[in-house]
């Protein structure tokens, strides 16, 4: 694929872009999702943070850049605090168009990097900046969902949105034009409509996860379980022969299914470990449950035998990385169905479909029974050793670097304000 958006680097935008950079360091500004609305599920999600899970993505990709280059981050204020191994403006961004202008005013970036923030598009056409976002499946242009019936996620975030901050858009992926998007994920995964897989401003990055070792995402995190816990835990249950699941979900489900879910799993002697956080297990059953808003996701999965998720915003690449086989809620949104059928369709996963819930609590119990003891099936391996492969090629062959220096000096994608 190509490194170079839709208009091109011609010689007048490259001489800007060395006029710009020749006298100072390039900047990049990093723009994570902003906090999502408040739903019933806060038991498992906090109010006023930016989610770690579009944070993520950024910070691996802040990793790929040389110290030479400069780089900023816009978040919430009650996640300033902690952040101290990286520079974050001192602006509380909740998703407003005035805060993430103000954001340019400061920092001034030659280009800003952003996972699904809504305001983006307007700030960087307003101020004539690049922009580079990161696209997954749901937000391609021309895509078509497997099932009409169901929408888009952020779907939720633009009901409670600032339209004036919004450009004018009839698709979701309207919003999210850009002089590049990189793909977080691999082909096989993450499925390109045909009308975009010669399109030089789609790449693929892999996975864009930090290492386990890199702890840096724990500072924009609210306090959760140590990777010390986490050992303990496994090791516990190790030692007593128990099958171990990790849980997690996002906010796309009442909490009282996943309540009843974990409850089961408990019930049928498995350990379970889980961002759901349940206040009234039975006595009986407290030794075999672990349950905190946040925890280490490559620490959660590397010695689970099952890992029960809703195929949030790159949940799926940890198990693949670690082996693990799993099992996906339905939620009835197609950016994360879809995914989780092709999991499925892969022979990784097991998919419950978005049904009712009783139904679908009976479905995901049944499927995680029946995924105990397909970690080391010869199955299980023949199907996850391709796509860990692929990630280790897309990964390697994916230079972030040499992208955002020929993306300075391109114009800015211009949608229209509305």
């Amino acid at each position: 694929m190509g490194l170079v958006g839709a208009a091109g680097l011609n010689r007048d935008s490259l001489e800007r872009y060395m006029d710009r950079t020749t006298a100072r360091p390039m900047r990049v500004l990093f723009v994570p999702m902003a906090p999502a609305p408040i739903t019933a599920s806060s038991i498992i999600t906090h109010r006023y943070i930016t989610p770690i899970s579009h944070i993520v993505p950024l910070l691996a990709l802040r990793r790929l850049l040389p110290r030479s280059v400069e780089t900023a981050f816009l978040v919430t204020a009650p996640q300033h605090r902690r952040s101290r191994k990286i520079r974050v403006l001192d602006i509380d961004h909740r998703g407003e168009l005035h805060t993430e202008l103000a954001a340019y005013r400061e920092f001034k970036p030659d280009v800003v990097v952003d996972d699904y923030s809504l305001t983006t598009a307007v700030a960087t056409a307003t101020t004539g900046t690049p922009r580079v976002t990161l696209a997954r499946t749901g937000i391609f242009r021309e895509y078509v969902p497997r099932d009409h019936r169901h929408g888009h996620t952020l779907e939720i975030a633009l009901a409670a949105a600032d339209r004036s901050g919004l450009p004018s858009w009839q698709h979701v992926s309207d919003l999210f034009t850009a002089a590049l998007s990189i793909i977080t994920g691999i082909p096989s995964i993450e499925l390109l409509p045909a009308g975009c897989r010669a399109d030089p401003t789609y790449v693929f990055g892999g996975p864009l996860l930090l290492p386990a070792s890199d702890r840096t995402a724990h500072g924009f995190a609210p306090e959760g379980l140590t990777r010390a816990d986490i050992t303990a835990f496994h090791d516990r249950h190790r030692r007593a022969k128990r099958p171990l699941v990790f849980l997690t979900a996002g906010t796309n489900w009442k909490p009282e299914a996943l309540r009843t879910v974990v409850i089961r799993l408990l019930e049928r002697g498995m350990a379970v470990l889980s961002t759901c956080v349940i206040d009234d297990v039975k006595t009986s059953l407290l030794e075999l449950y672990c349950g905190a808003r946040f925890m280490s996701m490559h620490d959660a999965c590397a010695r689970a035998d099952v890992v029960v998720h809703q195929c949030g915003n790159g949940t799926y690449h940890y198990p693949l990385i670690h082996g693990v086989p799993m099992v996906t809620i339905g939620s009835g949104f197609f950016d994360r169905d879809d995914v989780a059928v092709r999991l499925e369709e892969l022979g990784v996963s097991i998919h419950v479909p978005d049904c009712d819930d009783e139904v679908r609590v009976g479905g995901i119990v049944e499927a995680v029974v029946a995924s105990i003891g397909r970690k080391r099936s010869a199955e299980y391996r023949r199907s996850v050793a391709p796509l860990q492969q692929e990630m280790r090629e897309v990964g390697g062959a994916f230079n972030f670097e040499r992208l955002l220096r020929y993306v300075a000096g391109s114009p800015a994608a211009v949608p229209t304000s509305g």
